[in-house]
């Protein structure tokens, strides 16, 4: 059973979070945390911590959960609280997301909007694959550019020598001797 409810809402150089406990009451609130890392190693299993899903959030939540707290990413797009804020601040965010997660842990009613977690294998071959196909993408812009130039400056490539030049499925082989032959 959660005792203590933390809303972290994360930057690149700071993070800013408040913690409510079982009552709901702001127990602790930290404008500017500037090493999540040492902050991460002080939870215990009896808390629950609530991340916007962003840049390095999966990281984030891994780190949370090896330290046996319960952690949740959620949506920030479909969590209105946040989304349709005319006070939108870090300290009002982080504050919201942890009242949110208050009242859906201790009170079971209303949900928060959480994103699905993929495992750490999923998200590097995702990696990959997004990585993999950019790079064809690049090969494929290039291997155009290289027929546009030769094309404006007169060179025709008949298929044989496209073939050599510009071989499909594989990377730019191309060397001044290759365009010479």
């Amino acid at each position: 059973m959660a005792t203590k409810f933390h809303g972290i809402d994360r930057h690149k150089d700071y993070s800013t979070i408040a913690v409510l406990d079982r009552k709901g009451e702001e127990v602790d609130f930290e404008l500017r945390c500037t090493d999540l890392r040492a902050y991460i190693r002080t939870l215990e299993p009896e808390d629950a911590v609530v991340l916007e899903a962003g840049s390095g959030s999966f990281y984030w939540a891994d780190q949370i959960e090896t330290e046996g707290a319960l952690c949740y990413v959620i949506d920030p797009h479909k969590f209105r609280i946040i989304r349709d804020s005319w006070n939108k601040t870090d300290k009002q965010d982080a504050r919201n997301m942890a009242w949110a997660l208050w009242v859906y842990r201790v009170t079971g009613k209303y949900g928060i909007p959480t994103v699905y977690k993929p495992s750490v294998t999923i998200r590097e071959l995702r990696r990959l694959f997004s990585m993999y196909q950019l790079l064809n993408r690049q090969i494929r812009v290039l291997k155009n550019n290289i027929q546009a130039v030769l094309s404006e400056n007169g060179i025709s490539l008949n298929r044989e020598r496209k073939n050599r030049l510009l071989p499909k499925g594989s990377s730019l082989p191309l060397t001044l001797n290759t365009l010479i032959r």
